[in-house]
């Protein structure tokens, strides 16, 4: 199978699925006493919140990049 058969997750899914990654991140930085990687992936967490709830299309080349890395994976 090719990767250009494959069909991408739409890209406000992506962004909501990385929103929750950061999140889950954020969480165990916080009970490791890391607070500046905290406030990294806060930010970072914040930053696809809103690109993903104002304009999803910007994610699309990410959306892309995650799938093809994916797709190399298996």
């Amino acid at each position: 199978m090719k990767f250009s058969e494959t069909e991408l997750p739409s890209n406000r899914k992506f962004g909501f699925f990385f929103t929750f990654i950061f999140l889950i991140a954020v969480v165990y930085f916080f009970y490791v006493a890391n607070i500046i990687w905290a406030y990294v992936f806060v930010i970072l967490a914040l930053i696809f919140l809103l690109i993903t709830l104002i304009k999803s299309d910007a994610l699309l080349p990410l959306n892309r990049l995650w799938m093809r890395f994916g797709f190399l994976l298996g």
